[in-house]
């Protein structure tokens, strides 16, 4: 692969991804970014940087055909309260979003990979350059969960895909066997928060993809910024989809895991019931 470019979210997602796809030999990155959502230390991970509003479809598209590059990456996210408040439209894109009847994570970024797709780009997996990063089964950490706490796993587990499923989110908080806080639209910091808010610390977060994921866009990301929500309300346990989430540095990740007593599970989906 000679080029690539990245339509950039929030965080450090991206960037990891621009200085991993050069250590694997792509010559040329592009970077689109969003004012107020992307972080400009892409800029200094990728040889040009283009700044647009949301919803400036038409402008994306001139873009990347000037460019002449054809294999794109979305990585990191866009805060879908954003859809409601800041978007900035050419004509292309108030189009495209008001042909969009449900506008959630799947029908409009779908939606873009399908519309950029039929002008023939191509987007790669999010994971792509970061498969390293995707988490793995089983207890991450020296620190296991107790019974208890493993009764919370998989309460969180159902919820959580149900949630995921509905387009609503991809976080629950349980503790005890109750349930505390459903990831909506403020995101799951804020839904991370509220749940510590709620039941106190030693709550137990989950965190899961769709049934049927679409690795191209909106995968569920863990960072240090997460841990950092955790660790303020003295979470006890986090549990992450396997294979579907991605857990970013994870290095100083599980050495401040380890600091704060934090359990980290990577989950599969439980074995189906005997007919």
């Amino acid at each position: 692969m000679n080029s690539l470019a990245i339509i950039a979210g929030n965080r450090d997602f991206p960037i990891l991804v621009a200085r991993q796809a050069r250590g694997e030999g792509v010559q040329t990155i592009l970077g689109i970014g969003f004012s107020g959502i992307t972080s400009p230390e892409l800029s200094q991970a990728v040889d040009r940087m283009v700044w647009m509003g949301l919803g400036q479809l038409g402008k994306m598209k001139k873009i990347l055909k000037d460019a002449g590059i054809r294999e794109l990456v979305m990585a990191g996210q866009i805060p879908h309260r954003l859809t409601l408040r800041s978007l900035k439209f050419d004509l292309e894109g108030l189009k495209f979003f008001k042909a969009i009847k449900e506008k959630n994570a799947r029908t409009l970024l779908g939606g873009l990979v399908l519309e950029l797709e039929r002008e023939g780009f191509q987007f790669l997996d999010s994971t792509q350059f970061l498969t390293q990063s995707l988490v793995k089964k089983g207890v991450l950490t020296s620190k296991k969960p107790t019974q208890n706490q493993y009764q919370d796993l998989s309460y969180g587990w159902k919820v959580a895909k149900v949630l995921a499923d509905l387009e609503a989110g991809q976080t629950v908080v349980v503790k005890s066997g109750v349930l505390i806080a459903l990831e909506g639209l403020e995101g799951t910091d804020e839904a991370i928060l509220r749940g510590g808010a709620l039941a106190g610390k030693g709550t137990t977060v989950v965190k899961v993809a769709r049934s049927r994921q679409d690795m191209r866009y909106d995968i569920p990301v863990v960072g240090l910024e997460t841990l950092q929500v955790l660790q303020k309300i003295k979470s006890a346990v986090l549990g992450l989809e396997a294979g579907k989430t991605l857990l970013l540095d994870q290095e100083e990740f599980f050495e401040r895991a380890h600091k704060m007593g934090l359990i980290v599970v990577g989950m599969v989906p439980p074995p189906p019931a005997d007919p």
